[in-house]
């Protein structure tokens, strides 16, 4: 009788590459959470603001001009300007989590290019 390895006979290798979708998929349903909290806070504490980026919300638009506004709008804090530490913070958040979105799909895609075409590459 052979023994078995932990894990039910999977490979540590295959388990990861199995997690990484899920943890993918959780992380972006945090970050549409929090945009959309962010959008219902702006909407119901600066309607002028909300307006003037384009009335944005993760279901109803079907452009992507109200969420390149919102970026810009983060990008350049302007959210600052309104003095609502609540909506500060929420904005904090999703600027930290988008970039570090940003930088792991940047570290993915150079995975990904190192194994398909680096050294020691057969064939």
């Amino acid at each position: 009788m052979q023994a078995r390895r932990p894990g039910g006979g999977r490979s540590g290798a295959f388990s990861v590459v199995l997690s990484i979708p899920a943890f993918l998929l959780a992380y972006v349903g945090l970050l549409l959470w929090l945009h959309q909290e962010f959008f219902d806070r702006i909407r119901a504490r600066h309607p002028a603001a909300w307006r003037e980026l384009g009335a944005p919300s993760i279901l109803t638009n079907n452009s992507l001009s109200p969420g390149s506004k919102v970026s810009r709008w983060l990008g350049r804090r302007e959210y600052l300007k309104l003095g609502d530490k609540g909506l500060t913070r929420r904005a904090w958040t999703l600027r930290l989590l988008g970039n570090l979105y940003k930088a792991a799909f940047a570290a993915l895609f150079l995975w990904w290019v190192w194994t398909a075409f680096g050294p020691g590459r057969t064939g």
